[in-house]
This record gives structure tokens, sequence and C-alpha cells, in this order.
């Protein structure tokens, strides 16, 4: 014979359902301070972008690494997100705005950042002189008229 489990009682169920959306309310509220996060590093970039004046090598470099660090926090942010909309479905109006700015700001690193072509002619001093040396480098010299020997050993 098979003992009964007595059904859960309906208080027992309540505290378990009201525990589980704490839980919930907890997580989204990690999560949302860890978007801000990602959303202030994100404007940091953007500030010093919109700061540059003149490009140079060090900039260059500046923003090569700023890009990989930007892609770094947008796979961040899309992790981040996808667990927040996980938890409530009201959060995706948030992607829309962080990814036209994220596009938006990884094509002005990109217009700021010479292709490498361009790079070794904007950076390089000499690249342009000695560019113009080998269109210049067509001169003709004198024809030379070099002796001529018949095999005799007294010439």
């Amino acid at each position: 014979m098979l003992t009964k489990f007595p059904s859960p009682r309906p208080y027992c169920v309540h505290a378990f359902v009201f525990a589980f959306k704490m839980i919930d309310q907890s997580e989204a509220m990690i999560l949302k301070r860890q978007r801000a996060i990602i959303k202030t590093s994100c404007t940091r970039i953007r500030i010093y972008v919109e700061s540059i004046a003149a490009i140079n090598p060090s900039i260059v470099a500046h923003l090569k690494e700023r890009k990989a660090k930007l892609e770094h926090y947008w796979a961040e942010y899309n992790e981040v997100q996808s667990r927040l909309e996980s938890l409530d479905e009201s959060e995706d109006c948030d992607q829309d705005g962080f990814e036209k700015a994220f596009y938006a700001l990884s094509a002005k690193i990109r217009e700021l950042s010479p292709s490498p072509t361009l790079r070794t002619s904007i950076f390089s001093p000499f690249s342009s002189s000695v560019r113009n040396s080998d269109c210049s480098a067509q001169v003709r010299l004198p024809k030379l008229n070099l002796p001529t020997f018949s095999g005799k050993y007294d010439e």
C-alpha cells in the first residue's frame, strides 16, 4: 500500500513564490547595475573618441585598444541584457538604444583609424620623398664606351 504524501500547504507555496520573486528581483537589480557599469565604460570611450583633435601613431594605438575593449563590452552587454530580459520582458526596450550608440561609436573609431596603406604614408616622414624619388629615378646617364680587347697581349 502506497502512502499518500500530504499536499503542500497554501502558505508554503506562497512563501516559495515570494522567495523566488525576491531572488529574481535581486538578480535583476544586480544585472541592471552591471548593465549600467558597461554603459558607463562605453561612454568613457565615446568621450575619448570625441575629444580627439589630431591623429598620430599614439592616438591610433589608443583607438585600436579602445575598439577591442568596446567589442568586449558589446559581448558583455548582450549577455547581461539577455539574462535581464529572461527575468523581465519589459527590459527589451534598452537593447535598441545601446545598439545604435555602439554602432555609431564603432563607425567613428573606424573613420578615425587610418587603413594600413594610409598609415604608412601619413606617419612615415620619408615615405613621400621616397615615393617621389622613385618616380624621378628615370634619369638617363650618358652612355659609356667600354674598351674592347682583341686578345693580343700588346694592347
